[in-house]
């Protein structure tokens, strides 16, 4: 029941919640605005939890598909988008973008 939870198994698939997690570490200890930058709560709907540090967002969206600001660069999400659509967010995703049009 909890093997596909194991270390060994999650190492193994790109998508699962492991590799997730060092991806986004990674991009914290890549980007500046991610340690250092000033944080903001960023209202862009009741089924969305977003802030703002520096020129960089976080959102997670747990609603209908959303559209995520134009002038934003996606730097990770954490399921895949569609490419012809990369600006939408759909219902139990995360996405960390810069913006592009704040800086």
């Amino acid at each position: 029941m909890w093997g596909r939870y194991a270390v060994d198994a999650q190492q193994a698939d790109p998508d699962s919640m492991l590799s997730l997690y060092r991806r986004a570490i990674a991009l914290r200890q890549q980007t500046d605005d991610l340690r250092q930058g000033a944080f903001a709560w960023w209202e862009l709907g009741p089924q969305v939890l977003a802030f703002t540090r520096g020129g960089v967002a976080c959102v997670v969206n747990l609603g209908d598909p959303v559209r995520l600001p134009a002038g934003s660069e996606v730097l990770l999400t954490s399921a895949a988008t569609d490419p012809t659509d990369p600006l939408r967010l759909d219902r139990d995703t995360a996405a960390w973008l810069r913006l592009l049009s704040r800086r």
